[in-house]
């Protein structure tokens, strides 16, 4: 079925490529939120965000000689088994917003490529400080949807006042710099795809360093 990027984006939670946040049934616990982009092709496969590649590397940095492979979906889902909700992922959309992201799926959403650009490419390409200032006026209509869509997601956790938001990358960086309400100032780092959270010659950034404290605080 033929599906307008509008569309797409309500379908939301009833959509079959939805992929939830990784929130425990207290939000009030969270001391520390991941917030990232979008589902990639491993988390619409597991049904969970950051399982992949970038989910390994980021708790590979995250835990440094204490990691064992699993990546920080996984390590996230199974603090919440044992009742510890002080981490918590969250994506900017619970939808992918790549095509490459169906590369394993059966069913892939009826959208040009003119309309799969607008959902991403428009946005994360630009040098826009607001979501909706990219200048394609289609693209700025997708991204106020997405920022009201987070915005509620947010809100609806009541996060506590020792809460730390951790933005992943610029894409996710450009829309929790416009959410309201936020219980602290945001720790801007680098998306932990392509080994970006494991400079080789670069110093490693201070907002990376202080979440990897976090983390260490948060999972004793």
């Amino acid at each position: 079925m033929q599906l307008t990027p509008e569309q797409y984006l309500r379908a939301g939670t009833s959509s079959a490529w939805h992929v939830p946040d990784l929130v425990p049934t207290e939000p009030a616990q969270i001391r520390l939120l991941f917030v990232l982009e979008s589902p990639h092709v491993d988390e619409l496969d597991v049904g969970r965000p950051v399982v992949g590649g970038a989910g390994k590397s980021a708790l590979r940095f995250l835990q440094g000689v204490n990691w064992a492979g699993a990546s920080l979906g996984e390590f996230v889902v199974g603090k919440h088994a044992l009742r510890d909700g002080r981490l918590a992922v969250m994506n900017v959309s619970t939808i992918p917003l790549q095509r490459e992201a169906f590369a394993r799926t059966a069913a892939t959403p009826d959208l040009s490529p003119q309309e799969w650009k607008w959902l991403g490419v428009t946005f994360r390409n630009s040098r826009a400080r607001t979501v909706d200032a990219t200048g394609v006026p289609p693209a700025d209509a997708i991204g106020g949807m997405l920022l009201d869509g987070l915005q509620e997601r947010v809100d609806q956790l009541g996060l506590d006042a020792a809460c730390t938001i951790v933005a992943c990358g610029r894409f996710a960086q450009r829309y929790v710099r416009q959410l309201n309400g936020l219980p602290r100032k945001p720790l801007a780092v680098p998306h932990p795809a392509n080994n970006q959270w494991h400079p080789k010659q670069e110093q490693v950034p201070h907002g990376l360093m202080r979440a990897q404290q976090l983390f260490a605080d948060n999972t004793r």
